[in-house]
């Protein structure tokens, strides 16, 4: 998935759209994380989105590795996922742009 620096999801791929349980054209565009979707610790505990590996690379510019948390899909379905973002950066800028 490519996350833009607002938040909006510009890219994914068909493994996005397996995971999460929703189809692509309803993916991109959506701002930040999927609503219909909840993020859970493996305690059943919120996931704090801060921590989402997306929003890491974004704010610190750097990587974020192996961050684990459960995605409840609007089924009542479940999956455990590890997650890992890269920064992107255009030719002379320091600040990710995705």
């Amino acid at each position: 998935m490519v996350r833009e620096r607002d938040g909006t999801i510009s890219g994914c791929n068909p493994g996005t759209e397996r995971i999460f349980g929703v189809p692509q054209l309803r993916i991109l565009g959506c701002k930040s994380l999927l609503p219909e979707v909840q993020y859970v610790n493996s305690d059943g505990t919120a996931f704090d989105v801060d921590r989402q590996p997306g929003n890491v690379a974004l704010v610190t510019g750097l990587p974020a590795d192996d961050v684990e948390f459960g995605i409840v899909r609007s089924d009542g379905s479940s999956r455990w996922v590890s997650a890992s973002a890269r920064p992107l950066f255009r030719s002379g800028e320091s600040t990710a742009y995705a």
